[in-house]
């Protein structure tokens, strides 16, 4: 078919309704039976494949961030050490820097007030909770996606800035933009109409690299991830190794809540043979004797037989499935694996049984060494860093950093005879401070007591007044 042609049958075609304010390159595509999506831009009809947007990744049907979610839903372990170590990294929250030097949030300008009460211009919505959730997506899928939006309002300008849903956006291949929809499920590997409308469920925000000048009046996105060898342009996890065993988790707890659903049986199974009694179907008797040997409240009961003819005896049959052992064994080595993906203690998120939690000094040192070779480094820090480029590329007048927190306290290991002196002991339970004459009075007074000390000096001022 000649170029000439292919124009006619463009022309041809009917236009949109809706202008929609989103630009894109026209490119050629050669015929084939893929999918193609049509957008407008000023009267024109621009075509566009899967092969516009990266994959994410090759076999996943594009949909490997929506599996990093699913297995963060459903596998109980994943999610547990997920979410300890994003507390880990957390700490005591936000704590702010202003010329080098520590400040509080009053000593920041009203301005930076605003903006760290109210990032996004959501509700209940400040800067802590756009860390967590930053630190939640760059564990989950390895990548954060940041969007930004720029308004002035009566001369003084104000920025929207809020996290992505890392499992939306897709980067174009031939222009640093992002394309940003919830419908990839649908989408998969091909564009279809009904699920790619710009303004409507999809919109394509440019990429900014964050050098230079920041874009102005203007709606963008910025991006990072985690880089993994042969993965150039998505991030990956560092965990990627257990998904697998996710699933056999996930599965093993299915397979255990289908048996127990249909676990519960009477101890005997009656047989009826002959016509059901009189004034019902046979459908009906089925269903009522099903009603009478189902669920729990029949475990145990004996059941009577009833058989209509002597020479047919009914058959009990016991079923012992070997493959519970098998499924336990599989659950443990899921969990297993899970916890050496994530280089983690099991004990640090609470998935050690009564009695094998440790001592407090067990606990604090695998807690120093989770801070130190995993929270720290791989969490935190990339995400602490992404907020004060975050904050610099706004031109605020503060920075961000964390006071992280050891979850055992120092409290139940000091002997208060042995490390307090008499004043301190004195202070924590609100009694006065001695003074030196009366601290050097006795020899024995660094051994005594409060209330010894009390009465010692009590009885000494009396004998004194006599």
């Amino acid at each position: 078919m000649s170029n000439r042609r292919k124009r006619q049958i463009q022309n041809q075609q009917p236009q949109p309704k809706e202008s929609r304010p989103f630009q894109f390159t026209a490119k050629e595509t050669q015929p084939s039976t893929q999918l193609e999506a049509t957008f407008e831009k000023e009267g024109e009809i621009l075509s566009y494949t899967y092969q516009d947007w990266h994959l994410k990744f090759k076999g996943s049907d594009n949909l490997y961030p929506q599996t990093l979610a699913w297995a963060y839903r459903n596998a109980p372990t994943h999610r547990a050490i997920i979410e300890s170590i994003v507390a880990m990294a957390k700490g005591n929250g936000l704590s702010f820097t202003k010329d080098g030097e520590p400040a509080q949030l009053f000593e920041l300008s009203e301005e930076s007030q605003r903006f760290i009460s109210n990032p996004s211009g959501q509700a209940m919505y400040d800067l802590n909770d756009l860390y967590e959730d930053l630190l939640r997506q760059w564990k989950i899928y390895g990548e954060n996606w940041v969007y930004y939006k720029s308004s002035t309002v009566m001369g003084q300008r104000g920025w929207c800035v809020k996290y992505i849903d890392a499992a939306k956006p897709r980067l174009l291949r031939k222009e640093p933009k992002a394309i940003i929809t919830p419908f990839w499920r649908d989408i998969k590997n091909n564009n279809g109409n009904a699920y790619l409308k710009p303004g409507v469920n999809s919109k394509i925000y440019p990429i900014w690299d964050m050098t230079g000048s920041i874009p102005l009046d203007e709606e963008f996105i910025t991006y990072k991830k985690r880089r993994e060898p042969e993965y150039d342009i998505y991030g990956v996890p560092d965990y990627v190794a257990c998904l697998k065993a996710c699933v056999i988790e996930y599965m093993c707890d299915t397979y255990n809540q289908n048996r127990l659903e249909n676990g519960f049986f009477a101890d005997i199974f009656v047989t009826y043979f002959g016509s059901p009694p009189e004034g019902m179907e046979a459908s009906e008797w089925l269903e009522y004797e099903y009603k009478k040997l189902k669920g729990a409240h029949n475990a145990g009961k004996p059941r009577i037989l009833h058989a209509f003819d002597r020479d047919t005896a009914p058959q009990v049959d016991v079923i012992n499935d070997g493959k519970d052992g098998e499924f336990l064994d599989a659950k443990k080595d899921a969990f297993d694996s899970i916890v050496r993906a994530h280089r983690f203690f099991p004990k640090l998120a609470g998935l050690s049984v009564s009695g094998e939690l440790g001592g407090n000094q067990e606990l604090m040192n695998m807690h120093r060494i989770v801070m130190g070779m995993v929270v720290i480094p791989n969490v935190q820090n990339p995400v602490l860093e992404q907020m004060n480029k975050i904050l610099e590329s706004l031109d605020m007048e503060f920075r961000v950093y964390v006071d992280n927190v050891s979850p055992i306290g120092l409290d139940d290991r000091i002997d208060p005879e042995k490390e307090l002196t008499q004043n301190e002991k004195r202070a924590i339970l609100n009694m006065p401070e001695l003074d030196e004459d009366e601290l050097d009075e006795d020899d024995r007074i660094g051994h005594l007591t409060n209330m010894q000390i009390d009465y010692k000096l009590k009885n000494k001022k009396t004998d004194g007044n006599n």
